[in-house]
C-alpha cells in the first residue's frame, strides 16, 4: 500500500501546484516588516497571520514553551524576513478573512517566472508553503481556512526527512499548536479527514 499512498501524494502535489490561487490574488501589496515567522505587516493593511502555518515563538510570552523555542522563532523570522523584506506581495484569502485578534488570514505570495503558481499570464511562488518546505514552520489547520492544508503536510512531510529548519534537531519546536489543532478540528465537526492525516503526521 505504501507505494500507492506515496503515488496519490505526488499525485495530489502535482494537482495542487498546477492550479492557480483558488481565491484570486489581490495586490501587490508591499511588506512594511516581518513581525515572526507567521506574521507580517503590509502596507495599508496591517497584520497578516499565514493560513496554514505555525512558527516557533520569536519572543518570550505565556504561549512560549521555552528559550529553545525563541532561538528557533527567531530563525524563522529571519528566514522569512529575508525572503520578503523589501517585496511586495499579493493576497489570497480564504473562507474566515479574519481571527480573534483582527489580523488578516491570507495567503501570501511572490512574483517568480520560476514559480509553481500561476495566476493569468503571471508565476508565483507562495510564501506560506515555502516557509514549511524550509522547515520553519507546521502545518497548523484551523477550519474553515483548509483550502491547502494537504499540500502543508506533505511540505511538512519532506522537510523532516531532509532534516531542514528547525527539524535538523531531530523534532519540531513543539507540539503544543498541533494538540490543539487536533481539538479545533474535532469540535468543528468539519475534519475532512485533516485530523487523521495530521497525527500521521506527527507519528513520522
Amino acid at each position: 500500500m505504501r507505494p500507492l499512498l506515496g503515488l496519490a501524494w505526488a499525485v495530489l502535489l502535482g494537482l495542487a501546484l498546477a492550479l492557480s490561487p483558488q481565491g484570486g490574488l489581490q495586490g501587490p501589496l508591499q511588506v512594511v516588516r516581518v513581525v515572526d515567522g507567521d506574521t507580517v505587516e503590509l502596507a495599508g493593511v496591517g497584520a497578516v497571520r499565514l493560513i496554514g502555518i505555525d512558527a516557533p515563538e520569536s519572543g518570550y510570552n505565556r504561549r512560549t514553551s521555552g528559550p529553545e523555542e525563541v532561538r528557533l522563532g527567531l530563525e524563522a523570522k529571519a528566514f522569512l524576513t529575508r525572503l520578503l523584506q523589501g517585496k511586495r506581495v499579493w493576497v489570497e484569502l480564504d473562507v474566515q478573512e479574519r481571527d480573534r485578534y483582527r489580523r488578516v488570514l491570507a495567503y501570501l505570495y511572490l512574483e517568480d517566472p520560476k514559480g509553481d503558481w500561476t495566476y493569468g499570464a503571471r508565476r508565483f511562488r507562495q510564501v506560506n508553503l515555502e516557509v514549511v518546505r524550509a522547515g520553519w514552520a507546521e502545518p497548523y489547520t484551523v477550519p474553515p481556512n483548509v483550502r491547502y492544508a494537504d499540500l502543508y503536510l506533505q511540505a511538512a512531510r519532506e522537510a523532516r526527512a531532509v532534516g531542514a529548519g528547525f527539524y535538523a534537531a531531530g523534532k519540531a519546536a513543539t507540539l503544543r499548536e498541533g494538540v490543539r489543532l487536533a481539538q479545533e478540528v474535532l469540535a468543528s465537526g468539519e475534519a475532512y479527514g485533516l485530523l487523521e492525516r495530521y497525527v500521521a503526521f506527527l507519528r513520522g
